[in-house]
């Protein structure tokens, strides 16, 4: 279970979720007493599916957010969820954090088939 732990005087933010700290403000996930190291980029991705949690993240929402709506192929978007999931205890078979989601929906003329809920 995810919970926000606290807010500090910066507007930052502190998660809890399993053995893990996530810190908006110090950019640093924690599990226990270490640092994680992780990418910019998969930090930014961790945070937008902390702070969007109670909903379902479409892959065009987290293009939009983490890349800016560059164009990103689902290689580099799925080693990058990966990435965070092995930073978190997760596994892409687990799934029990992240869970990619079948999907099938029509949008401007393309068709999606998945998305993320953390």
């Amino acid at each position: 279970m995810l919970e926000l732990s606290s807010i500090t005087r910066d507007g930052s933010l502190r998660y809890i979720f399993e053995n893990y700290a996530f810190d908006t403000g110090l950019r640093e996930l924690h599990r226990g007493a270490d640092v994680v190291s992780v990418a910019p980029q998969v930090f930014d991705l961790l945070d937008y599916l902390i702070r969007n949690r109670e909903r379902v993240v479409s892959k065009d929402d987290l293009i939009n957010a983490i890349w800016s709506g560059r164009i990103v192929s689902d290689a580099a978007l799925t080693t990058r969820l990966n990435v965070a999931r092995t930073a978190i205890g997760d596994s892409g078979e687990e799934q029990r954090l992240i869970k990619t989601l079948p999907l099938c929906r029509w949008h401007g003329g393309r068709h999606h088939h998945s998305a993320i809920a953390l």
